[in-house]
């Protein structure tokens, strides 16, 4: 018994079979990869803008409480030297 080699058109029914399979996996596959990357650069791109709102908010309440705490400090100062005024005035007029 001789063996013969499949036609031609076998082989390309073969080799159509093998490229309907590799497309009918890799399209998706490669779609749902695109898609992934897609999807994580958007939410990377969110959170960075979103991180750094914060931060802004972050500096700008903390430059906010500094002033108040430089007023108080400057309020503070300010009712000592009255203080200090009156007694001072008050010494003054008590000994004249």
């Amino acid at each position: 018994v001789v063996r013969q080699p499949p036609s031609l058109c076998v082989k390309a029914q073969r080799n159509i079979g093998w490229l309907r399979l590799a497309a009918t996996i890799a399209i998706p596959f490669v779609a749902a990869v695109a898609s992934t990357i897609a999807t994580s650069q958007l939410l990377n791109r969110r959170l960075r803008r979103r991180a750094s709102s914060l931060r802004l908010q972050e500096a700008v309440v903390r430059t906010l409480a500094q002033r108040r705490i430089w007023d108080m400090e400057r309020n503070e100062r300010q009712l000592l030297s009255q203080n200090k005024l009156l007694k001072e005035r008050r010494a003054a007029s008590g000994a004249s």
